[in-house]
């Protein structure tokens, strides 16, 4: 009996080292068959913004507003406008795809902003128009939640 069982497990060891072998062959045939898949490309467009347009929502007078584009953005053809007229400082993300700008002195709340931002991409893509962004920096409402100081 012992032997038998002996016997089954090497059979069963013997057909699963040549399984294994032909599927190690397989996946390095099918590896040097295979053609790459043509990149997709992509639009060069705004993907979001943070806030939306138009939108009142809370923002931290300190706080940058945030532009997300489909690809990287060329720096030197990066130009701002913002009214009123308010002195800004951006930044970007590691890969050149996103782009925070902030007021130097901070956004005053209740006040309409409006920034106009033109654009390229790394390798050169235009966006079709100007993107245009108007937002109103709202208070923070008080919640019941809030600690009370004493």
């Amino acid at each position: 009996m012992f032997k038998n069982r002996k016997r089954l497990f090497l059979f069963v060891l013997i057909i699963l080292s040549f399984l294994s072998l032909l599927w190690i062959i397989f996946i390095i045939r099918g590896k040097s068959d295979s053609k790459p898949l043509p990149t997709p490309t992509t639009k060069f467009e705004l993907i979001k913004t943070i806030p939306l347009n138009n939108s009142t929502d809370p923002l931290l007078s300190t706080s940058a507003v945030e532009f997300y584009f489909s690809k990287p953005i060329k720096v030197e053809s990066l130009v701002i406008m913002s009214e009123p007229k308010t002195n800004i400082a951006f930044e970007l993300n590691e890969n050149n795809s996103v782009l925070y700008v902030k007021a130097i002195e901070g956004w005053k709340y209740e006040t309409l902003y409006k920034l106009t931002i033109s654009v390229s991409s790394a390798d050169n893509d235009n966006l079709p128009e100007k993107i245009i962004l108007n937002f109103r920096p709202g208070m923070l409402k008080f919640s019941p939640l809030d600690e009370i100081p004493q």
